[in-house]
């Protein structure tokens, strides 16, 4: 019995021989077809995307610009593009810190993918130097300066010394926080009941009376002001500590 089923094992394997050697030479066929098929050149696709980006979005004099392109997956596999690869980008209200830029093939096997490019926007800030109570003017040593990526913040930044010093802020500032001007008032130059110089000029002509602040105001805002000679109530522009001017 064990014999007979030898013998059967042997002559199979004869017969299989040959299916085995052609199995053999079609797999080894197949993979020197593989070897020898091209792809598309994923350098090709990232300088793609490159020069779309030195087109879209350059540097200014106060900000730098600085791009990270994304990967790609090793395992894609396109067809090779016969014509030049175009791009294109769905990003129509402005490029934020994170676009996609698209890139596609019009050729006879056409294809089209995305690719994800990390923008950074540098520029310099004014941070607070120390922490800065409500009300409290802010001189130039509570100012320090520094590069920052500023498509991270949610407001706006003050761009000068100018737009900060001699300020007042309308709530405390914690150490190291960006200077928003939205958040920054001048200081209060004439408070309301004081006693103010009225100055009105016309065609050369300049006159000076006394009048009384109706409500605060610092240097460049208009005010109410009571003329203590007519009593009447006018409009007045303050100048400066105790001195309101007027156009006639």
């Amino acid at each position: 019995m064990l014999l007979q089923v030898v013998q059967i094992l042997l002559k199979l394997m004869k017969m299989t021989k040959p299916l085995i050697y052609i199995l053999l030479f079609c797999l080894l066929f197949v993979s020197s077809v593989n070897a020898n098929k091209t792809y598309q050149s994923h350098d090709k696709i990232f300088a793609t995307v490159q020069n779309y980006l030195d087109k879209h979005i350059t540097s200014s004099q106060d900000v730098e610009i600085k791009t990270k392109i994304g990967h790609l997956d090793s395992r894609l596999k396109l067809s090779p593009c016969e014509n030049p690869l175009k791009s294109f980008s769905n990003n129509h209200n402005g490029f934020g810190s994170k676009i996609s830029v698209g890139i596609k093939c019009e050729g006879v096997k056409p294809w089209s993918l995305y690719v994800p490019v990390k923008i950074q926007r540098l520029a310099t800030v004014f941070v607070s130097a120390q922490p800065i109570a409500k009300g409290d003017q802010i001189v130039n040593t509570d100012i320090q300066q520094v590069s920052m990526d500023i498509s991270k913040l949610r407001g706006s930044y003050a761009k000068s010394k100018a737009e900060i010093i001699g300020k007042i802020p309308k709530r405390s500032i914690p150490l190291g926080s960006v200077f928003n001007p939205r958040y920054l008032r001048l200081p209060i130059m004439i408070k309301k009941g004081d006693l103010v110089d009225i100055v009105a000029e016309s065609q050369g002509l300049r006159i000076r009376m006394q009048g009384q602040a109706i409500n605060d105001g610092a240097k460049g805002q208009r005010i109410n002001v009571k003329n203590l000679s007519s009593n009447r109530t006018i409009q007045a522009i303050v100048k400066n500590s105790g001195l309101v001017k007027i156009h006639m």
